[in-house]
C-alpha cells in the first residue's frame, strides 16, 4: 500500500524501510509543526493477534521511558484505516555506518588490519558505548527487555548523541511467555549463547549483545558472522573472542576487561547491571599518549622499571645456570667411573700376568678390612705399579700401552617381566559428563530429563545404561550410547547439523511437504529441514498440480537442494 497523505495529520512522506509487518517513513506532523519517525501497521495485519500484541506492546514499553540516549515517543493510535506509533525525527544515522559493509558481505569474523586503521579513535568509541550503556540502564530500569540491541537499532545523530530504538521486539521483564521457548527471537550475530540455547531473553542477554556492538566499534568489524544461520549461531556458542588489545594496541587493556566480561558465554560470568558496566568504564582515563586505570596513573613509571629489574634478575640466573652446567659437566667428564655406574673398576699391572691366579680383583672382597680398595703406587721408574697391586688373571692391558684397564661389571640377568600381574580393568560405579551441544538441547538418559544445554554443562550419572537421548524441535530426536572404563568422567562435544542431512527447497509457487507419509508443512518453509542419514521418499502437492514424487538419500552434514516447478 503507498501513502502521501495518512489521515489529515500526516504528510509528506518518505519511505525509510518496508518490514514484514509494519511500514516505517519520516512524515511531518501537522499537529505538532514538526518531523516524526513514523511507524504504519497497514489494515491487512490487523486481524494478527500476535502483531496487534507486539503493536501495543511498543507503544506501552516507549511510553515509560524518558532519557536522552532513548528515542523519545510522540504520539499513537489509529488514524484513517491504518495503526501507527509516531517517535521523534532525529537527525544522523545508525551504528552500523562505522561497521564496514564488506565485513558482513565476506563472512569475514577476523578484524583486518585495514578496517582497524579505519576505526574510530578510542577515546570517541568510549564515549558513545558510555551513552548506550546509560540508555539501556534507564529501559532496563523500566522493567525492559529490548531483546534486539544492535548498531542498526542504535542512532548517532548530528550532536554525537546516541538513541536507543526499535522497541517491536521488546517486553517487560515479568512478562516472559510471549515467543515460545523454542523459537529463536533476535539478529543471530547479537543473540546470548543461553539464547541461542533456547533461553528466555534477560538483562544479561542484551549486555552481551552490548559487548559485541563495542567490540566491533573497536575494529570495525562484525564479531559473530557467517553464510547461514546457523553457523553464525555456532559462532556465537563456540568462537573465542580474540584479545582486542593484540589487535589495536591503543585499546587499554582495562576496556579490554569490560568487553571480555560482557562477552562471557555464561551468563553467570557477565554483568548483572548496566551501573556496574558504567562504573568500569568511569575507572578508564584517556590521555594523548597513553590509556590507563586511575589507580595506576602514579604507578605506571615505578612498574615500567620494576620490569627490567625483574627482566635483568631472570638474565643473570640463566647465565649463572648456564655457568654450573659447563662446571658439572667438565667434573662429570673427569671421572670415568661416573659415566660406568654399572662397572667395577679393576686396575692390575700389564706385566707380571699371571693365568692361574684366581683372586679376586680389588674391591670385590666381603671384608673390607682386609682386602681394602687401594690406589696403585707406581714407581716413576719402572712405571709400573707397586707390588702392593695383586694380580688378577681377568686384568687385560689395553691397546695404547697404558698400565690399567677397565673391565664392565657383568650384569645381573633380569627377572622376566611375562610374569607380573596386568592390573584388573576398573569400571567405575558413576560417571562425571561434560556437555557440550550445539545449538541446544534437551538431555534425556533412562527416560529422566537432566536438563537444557548449555544450561546443564555437566551431570553425575550411574555407569549403567548410558543411552542418552538430545532433543531440539529442528532435528530428529538422536540417542547416543556410551561405554565407560577406567575414567570417571565423560565428555560429549555433539554437533546436531553435523549428525543429519539438510534440506533446503526452492519450490513454485508453493506446495505440501510430505516425507516418508508424514506431513512437513507448507513450502517454501523459513527453516531448513533436517532428517536422519538414509534414504526419504518426498512427496510434493499442489491442488492444482499432478504429484511430485522423489527418492532421496541423505549423509550426515550433507545439504540437499530440491528445486521443483509445477507446470501443468
Amino acid at each position: 500500500m503507498k501513502y502521501d497523505l495518512i489521515g489529515k495529520r500526516f504528510d509528506r512522506l518518505k519511505l525509510i524501510h518496508r518490514g514484514q509487518w509494519a511500514v516505517s517513513y519520516q512524515a511531518f506532523d501537522a499537529m505538532r509543526g514538526r518531523y516524526v519517525f513514523l511507524k504504519i501497521i497497514p489494515p491487512a495485519f490487523h486481524q494478527d493477534g500476535e502483531i496487534l500484541a507486539r503493536f501495543h506492546r511498543e507503544v506501552e514499553i516507549a511510553g515509560k521511558i524518558d532519557h536522552p540516549n532513548v528515542v523519545k515517543l510522540i504520539d499513537s493510535g489509529e488514524i484513517g484505516d491504518s495503526l501507527f506509533i509516531a517517535f521523534e525525527w532525529l537527525k544522523g544515522k545508525p551504528l552500523d555506518f562505522f561497521i564496514k559493509d564488506t565485513a558482513h558481505q565476506n563472512g569475514n569474523s577476523r578484524p583486518c588490519s585495514n578496517a582497524v586503521l579505519d576505526s574510530l579513535p578510542v577515546k570517541v568509541v568510549l564515549n558513545y558505548i558510555k551513552q548506550m550503556f546509560s540508555g539501556l540502564a534507564a529501559i532496563h530500569q523500566a522493567g525492559i527487555i529490548h531483546r534486539d540491541l544492535k548498531p542498526n537499532n542504535i542512532l548517532l545523530d548530528e550532536s554525537g548523541t546516541i538513541h536507543i530504538l526499535d522497541f517491536s521486539l521488546s517486553y517487560a521483564a515479568d512478562n516472559l511467555n510471549i515467543t515460545p521457548h523454542e523459537h529463536i527471537v533476535g539478529t543471530p550475530g547479537y543473540l546470548a549463547p543461553e539464547v541461542v540455547a533456547g533461553a528466555e531473553a534477560s538483562k544479561s542477554s542484551d549486555l552481551f549483545a552490548a559487548g559485541v556492538i563495542t567490540y566491533e566499534l573497536l575494529t570495525n568489524t562484525a564479531l559473530f558472522t557467517a553464510k547461514d544461520i546457523y553457523t553464525t549461531l555456532q559462532m556465537v556458542h563456540q568462537a573465542e573472542v580474540a584479545n582486542i588489545t593484540k589487535i589495536r594496541q591503543d585499546v587499554p587493556p582495562a576496556l579490554w576487561t569490560v568487553i571480555k566480561k560482557l562477552l562471557a558465554k555464561h551468563p553467570y560470568d557477565r554483568y548483572t547491571d548496566c551501573i556496574d558496566v558504567l562504573d568500569d568504564l568511569d575507572e578508564i582515563v584517556i590521555t594523548d599518549s597513553a590509556v590507563l586505570r586511575k589507580e595506576h596513573w602514579r604507578k605506571s613509571h615505578r612498574w615500567f622499571f620494576s620490569r627490567i629489574i625483574v627482566r635483568a634478575a631472570l638474565i643473570f640466573i640463566a647465565l649463572l645456570s648456564v655457568g654450573m652446567l659447563i662446571t658439572f659437566k667438565s667434573v662429570f667428564q673427569a671421572f670415568p667411573q661416573a659415566a660406568h655406574p654399572d662397572s667395577s673398576i679393576i686396575i692390575a699391572s700389564s706385566e707380571n700376568m699371571d693365568a692361574n691366579d684366581s683372586t679376586a680383583a680389588i674391591g670385590e672382597t666381603n671384608n673390607p678390612e682386609e682386602n681394602p680398595v687401594q690406589p696403585p703406587v707406581l714407581d716413576q721408574r719402572q712405571k709400573t705399579p707397586s707390588p702392593a697391586v695383586k694380580k688378577n688373571p681377568s686384568i687385560i692391558p689395553d691397546n695404547n700401552n697404558s698400565a690399567f684397564s677397565i673391565i664392565p661389571k657383568a650384569r645381573a640377568p633380569q627377572e622376566s617381566t611375562i610374569s607380573e600381574k596386568i592390573p584388573e580393568t576398573i569400571v567405575p560405579d558413576s560417571v562425571h559428563i561434560f556437555f557440550n551441544v550445539f545449538p541446544w538441547s534437551k538431555v534425556y538418559c533412562r527416560g529422566n530429563y537432566l536438563g537444557t544445554t548449555p544450561f546443564l554443562r555437566e551431570k553425575t550419572l550411574l555407569n549403567k545404561n548410558l543411552r542418552i537421548r538430545f532433543e531440539h524441535p529442528d532435528f530428529p530426536p538422536l540417542v547416543k550410547e556410551y561405554s565407560v572404563v577406567i575414567t570417571d568422567t565423560l565428555k560429549i562435544e555433539l554437533d546436531l547439523t553435523a549428525e543429519f542431512g539438510r534440506l533446503d527447497f526452492a519450490v513454485e509457487p508453493w506446495a505440501y511437504l510430505i516425507i516418508d507419509d508424514l506431513e512437513k508443512g507448507t513450502l517454501p518453509r523459513a527453516k531448513p529441514l533436517y532428517l536422519p542419514p538414509g534414504e526419504h521418499i518426498i512427496r510434493l502437492k499442489h491442488p492444482d498440480f499432478p504429484e511430485m514424487v522423489e527418492l532421496v538419500s541423505v549423509s550426515p552434514g550433507q545439504t540437499l537442494v530440491i528445486e521443483k516447478r509445477f507446470s501443468p
